[in-house]
């Protein structure tokens, strides 16, 4: 089932041999009305895999379902999935292409071409019949229009206003028949994971990325090459100075916490400009981003969704946002939408080093509690912290044929 890496053929006469192998009863047989799940081409780790774990390992009072999962071969993923018993398929083989032609069912927590594959839908619309359930991978706060293509039959969510601006907002084009509150699959095991670290001791500083601080995506890889420019921005410049604080090393230190540093995955080929000094620099590698989220007792971030699975946990967060004024305007690719972050934010919004450093400092010898206003901000914010989402989710994609109404989520 592993296969060697063979993009599906844009020639005619190609794209007929695949549609004929494709209908092979062998072919057929084996994939026909699976479900098909996958997070990113070269990393798992996300809503796809949580989810497929939850009824690969749940088969009670149900039939079996055919699922298989869509993963680059050389992902530091495959062979921990594979040793978890995951059904592999590699991602951009034939195989790919044959699972992707028969399933019931697309499941991914990302949208991009190399999973949803737009342009098959018309290649091979005489064969490929699926609906797509985009399990997103952060919860949406700003208005990103590029949500609404490719069209999802089933868009999750994990907020009350989350789910309400994509049911109200007439840019996305969903209604309560595709947009469902059942809380994300990842945030089952992250739960269980905090409740066994009682006492967290990282300090992660973890911003997101800037789409004008990047080149050109290398293709097939999902990653971004080394930028010259990136050194000389104003945001190398800030976080560097974050990462070499003498306040925040001092104050950590002296409270008993660790500094760890856990850029975007978009900005890791620029880890060499910093200077990374007495900072613990994590990777999800073979590993789980939830297993570093779990053990965070102080979240520093920027504008990152990131905030939300911190808040999630009751744990503390700041905000860091010396470039409020142009984030939304010339340095990212989506708008400001419901989210405001001193009014629903879960931590307080800091413009400066030096009130940076200051609250930082305050936290840390008071324990990293978080502030009773942002705890009652994050319990109202989320609609489910009982650890069964994995379960909703499931439902939802078998009750979808079923009659409902348009508005499901209040």
């Amino acid at each position: 089932m592993n296969g060697r890496y063979i993009s599906v053929p844009k020639r005619p006469l190609l794209q007929g041999a695949v549609a004929l192998l494709a209908r092979l009863p062998l072919i057929r047989s084996r994939f026909a009305g699976c479900w098909l799940f996958a997070d990113r081409d070269f990393k798992a780790d996300d809503n796809a895999e949580h989810l497929y774990r939850w009824i690969m390992r749940d088969r009670q009072n149900r039939p079996a379902q055919k699922i298989f999962f869509a993963l680059r071969r050389d992902s530091p993923d495959w062979e921990r999935l594979k040793q978890d018993g995951y059904r592999l398929i590699n991602l951009g083989s034939l195989w790919y292409a044959f699972a992707w032609l028969h399933c019931a069912w697309l499941i991914s927590s990302n949208r991009t071409g190399y999973i949803v594959k737009q342009r098959w839908r018309a290649r091979y619309a005489a064969i490929a019949h699926h609906r797509f359930c985009f399990l997103q991978h952060g919860i949406t706060k700003d208005f990103q229009p590029g949500l609404s293509n490719p069209h999802a039959d089933i868009l999750i969510t994990a907020a009350h206003v989350e789910y309400r601006a994509f049911v109200d907002d007439p840019r996305y084009v969903y209604t309560g028949r595709e947009v469902r509150l059942t809380g994300f699959p990842r945030h089952d095991e992250l739960l269980r994971k905090a409740e066994a670290t009682p006492e967290p001791r990282t300090i992660l500083i973890m911003p997101t990325w800037r789409e004008n601080l990047v080149d050109t995506l290398i293709p097939r890889t999902g990653r971004f090459p080394y930028s010259k420019r990136f050194a000389q921005s104003e945001y190398f410049r800030n976080w560097q100075a974050v990462l070499r604080s003498p306040t925040l090393h001092d104050a950590a230190k002296c409270n008993g916490y660790k500094i760890s540093f856990f850029p975007h995955p978009y900005i890791r080929q620029q880890l060499c400009d910093f200077d990374l000094a007495g900072v613990d620099c994590p990777t999800d590698a073979g590993g789980s981003i939830q297993d570093i989220l779990a053990d965070t007792a102080l979240l520093i971030t920027d504008y990152s969704s990131i905030a939300m699975e911190v808040a999630l946990l009751q744990r503390s967060v700041l905000y860091f946002q010396f470039d409020r004024e142009t984030f939304f305007t010339q340095d990212h690719s989506y708008t400001k939408g419901y989210f405001d972050y001193e009014r629903d934010g879960f931590g307080p919004v800091l413009t400066t080093m030096d009130a940076l450093c200051a609250r930082a400092t305050a936290c840390m010898e008071e324990g990293c509690r978080m502030d009773a206003v942002y705890r009652e901000r994050a319990e109202a914010f989320f609609a489910f912290r009982d650890q069964n989402n994995c379960r909703r989710v499931y439902e939802a994609l078998c009750d979808y044929c079923q009659p409902t109404t348009l508005d499901t989520g209040t």
